[in-house]
């Protein structure tokens, strides 16, 4: 029989030796620091600069003066180096490469162990990956069958090899100055003969990225042929033909705006009986060229007045709705702005049910009639009507709302930055990071999207997914951010106990304010710009001078860390997050604690207020979305 226990820490009932409640509220660990630094010298290769950093390995160029050539440095990280099935996935990636030379494939240097770093230094590519290359858009039909071809050549000389690599995905796709494309990342490579997969895949290590990965693999990946290859192939192609990924009960290509000679062939690739697809690259090659040589159908001739007559109903159609649209907005225009109502009487108006698991964030609309929250569930929802908005493939870690009310932003676990119409509609991914997508923000004009990531990258994009700015420096960890008033400058939080302030064009530090004993978790201005509170670990809120760079206040209360932080829009009070299970309203001249909110069954992970100053959302562990405000 089960032994159950009661968890001292939060009440919970757990079997076995750990609660794992208290695990999952645990922050996430730092980040292992890594192994080589810009500058270094590592068996007679300098280190220029870090060009990524994955679950397994971090990857530089590296200049090796001997040869006068760049090459690309992978190692192992060093919290993954001491482990037998990390060791041996990267040792599968170097044997894989090593069989194989074909201009469409990264090709392997060299491969060992020193200083008890192990290490691949492979053909540096001087380009970017398919997933920035995208930027959530699609591609153009010729770039995107010019980019599937190369994908194909390079497929049909590994399967002939022996070799399956379970792994294509945008981000494994390299594409050179020139167009040419390199098939990279062999670490889950099924190689001919006899391979250590029963290491791999008893170990707990993911095998493949579920998005591209086809049915037959997610249920057996030992198992795999060549073909479930090709299934990701058909995805990544369809991803490059319609800008979105092929999920659930998906629509052919042609409805999303492709050319329609490509259904048959893509629909094929993504067939989930492998039976069913092309029996190898080069068929799925030649059926690409058959479909694209094939004579479109020629237009119907219809009589022109059939066609003038349409158009000219369309334009009175369009005055008609122009100006009732116009007759619409007027009287709205005429009504008074809802009088923020103050905080300190505020009570729970609403809960709402619907999340499986935490609500990591949550944001609401300028008119506070809409709330947005995201989870531990992946998705994404828009409350009241509980609304779900699925695209992401982990947690969703933040959110933001327009300041015209009418886009939803949101930051995932899964790299991603997406868009979303409050009003209805498919979502789009704006952008993509190296890392997680812990914290995002719209600047205040509406037109661009901040983001952030673990890795201490901060991003601006355009609406277009464009990247108009970007930083580094070492942020390490970036977990919380926000826009000033302005949108001129742009506040970030992270585990270093600081809080950065950055010019936001050029995006650059400026300063840095000291004072908290935790880690940063939230960072709010005050309406006017001049002030800025952030929430710690320590479980405390500080009130900050910005034009100084002093601190104000230091507003004690929580028994746990702090989470969130949010300034009532008329600036005189705030709100806080708390692991204790509460929500406190602070004076924000004085640091007095004028009222405690206490409905959340756990942590209260997010808070914010509406720019209506009556609507105060939360979200918290037990995986409800409360709404405070005035009595009604």
């Amino acid at each position: 029989m089960a032994d159950f226990k009661t968890c001292v820490r939060c009440s919970g009932v757990y079997v076995g030796s750990i609660c794992p409640t208290c695990v999952d509220a645990m922050p996430a660990p730092e980040p292992s620091p890594d192994p080589l630094r810009p500058g270094q010298s590592f068996r007679g290769l300098e280190v220029v600069e870090r060009l990524g950093r994955g679950g397994m390995g971090v990857v530089y160029k590296a200049r090796q003066p001997a040869l006068g050539r760049f090459v690309a440095l992978k190692v192992l990280r060093p919290d993954k180096a001491g482990q037998a099935d990390w060791q041996a996935r990267f040792e599968r990636e170097a044997r894989a490469l090593a069989g194989l030379s074909h201009s469409g494939i990264v090709a392997v240097h060299d491969f060992g162990v020193e200083e008890d770093l192990f290490f691949l230094t492979m053909e540096f590519v001087d380009g970017s990956d398919l997933w920035a290359r995208m930027a959530g858009r699609r591609l153009p039909t010729d770039e995107a069958l010019a980019i599937a071809t190369q994908i194909c050549d390079a497929l049909a000389y590994a399967h002939a090899a022996g070799i399956v690599h379970r792994d294509i995905k945008p981000g494994n796709v390299l594409i050179d100055g020139t167009g040419r494309v390199k098939i990279a990342d062999f670490g889950l490579a099924k190689l001919a003969g006899p391979a250590s997969d029963a290491m791999l895949t008893q170990s707990g290590v993911s095998m493949g990225t579920h998005a591209y990965m086809a049915p037959e693999q997610m249920e057996n990946t030992r198992d795999v042929d060549h073909r479930a290859d090709l299934y990701a192939a058909g995805v990544v192609l369809y991803e490059m033909l319609t800008g979105e990924l092929p999920v659930g009960r998906f629509e052919p290509p042609s409805a999303k705006g492709a050319d329609a000679r490509l259904d048959a062939v893509v629909l094929r690739a993504l067939a989930k009986d492998p039976s069913r697809r092309h029996p190898d690259a080069a068929e799925l090659k030649e059926d690409l060229a058959r479909a694209v040589a094939a004579r479109p159908e020629p237009a119907k001739h219809t009589s022109r007045i059939w066609l003038l007559a349409p158009a000219a109903l369309l334009l009175a159609v369009a005055g008609l709705l122009l100006l009732r649209s116009r007759k619409m907005e007027e009287p709205r225009a005429q009504e008074p702005a809802p009088v923020p109502a103050d905080p300190a009487a505020f009570e729970e108006v609403r809960a709402f049910t619907g999340h499986d698991g935490a609500v990591w964030c949550v944001a609401v609309a300028p008119d506070g009639r809409a709330v947005a929250s995201g989870g531990k569930d992946r998705t994404l929802r828009l409350w009241p009507e509980g609304r779900v908005l699925p695209g992401h493939e982990d947690a969703v870690l933040s959110v933001a709302v327009s300041p015209d009310g009418r886009t939803v932003a949101s930051g995932g676990r899964d790299r991603t930055v997406r868009l979303w119409p409050i009003s209805g509609g498919e979502g789009r991914v704006l952008a993509r990071h190296e890392d997680a997508v812990r914290t995002v923000a719209f600047r205040p004009d509406g037109r661009a999207v901040a983001s952030g990531s673990p890795d201490g990258v901060v991003k601006i994009w355009d609406l277009d997914g464009r990247e108009i700015g970007a930083i580094s420096e070492t942020l390490n960890w970036v977990t919380c951010m926000a826009y000033g008033p302005d949108g001129t400058v742009l506040a970030t939080g992270n585990l270093e106990k600081t809080v950065r302030i950055l010019d936001a064009a050029p995006l650059k530090g400026t300063k840095t304010l000291r004072g908290h004993d935790g880690k940063i978790l939230g960072v709010a201005f005050g309406p006017d710009g001049k002030t800025l509170a952030s929430a710690s670990e320590d479980g405390t809120v500080r009130l900050w001078d910005l034009a100084a760079g002093k601190e104000l206040l230091n507003l004690r209360g929580h028994s746990g860390p702090v989470a969130s932080v949010s300034f009532h829009p008329a600036g005189k009070a705030l709100a806080s997050a708390g692991e204790d299970g509460t929500i406190r309203i602070w004076d924000a001249e004085s640091g007095r604690e004028l009222r405690r909110l206490a409905g959340h069954a756990g942590a209260v992970q997010s808070v914010a207020f509406g720019a209506d100053g009556r609507t105060l959302a939360s979200g918290g562990r037990d995986g409800t979305v409360r709404l405070w405000g005035p009595r009604r």
